[in-house]
Formats: structure tokens, sequence, C-alpha cells
């Protein structure tokens, strides 16, 4: 199955990476408000994963 209808499609690419920015900004209101070392180690890894995915466009057209 290929991504690249998801990521070349500009109205869809648009919501998802607006999906996934939106999930960002969330998880960094979290990083404010806990003050666990492990949660904090696990809000900046989801916000890790989710930055992978903003990248997923250029990991998918050939792009490093």
């Amino acid at each position: 199955m290929s991504l690249k209808p998801l990521v070349n499609d500009k109205d869809l690419w648009g919501a998802f990476k607006e999906e996934i920015e939106g999930r960002i900004s969330m998880a960094h209101r979290s990083l404010e408000q806990h003050k666990d070392y492990g949660d904090l180690r696990a809000i900046q890894g989801n916000i890790e994963s989710l930055r992978s995915l903003l990248r997923l466009k250029e990991k998918v057209n050939g792009g490093n």
C-alpha cells in the first residue's frame, strides 16, 4: 500500500498535518503541567513521534 496518495493530495495532507500539529500543541501543554520525569520523557517521545509523521511526505517522496 502506497502513502503517496495521502502525502501528495494537498487538501488531505493539509488536514492530516493540521491534526498532527494540534496534537503537538496539546503535548506541549501537557509538558507544562507534568513534573514527573517519567511523564516528561513519555510526552517528549510522543512529540518526537508526531514530528516524524510531519516528515512523512519527504520520506515517501524520496527526500531525506
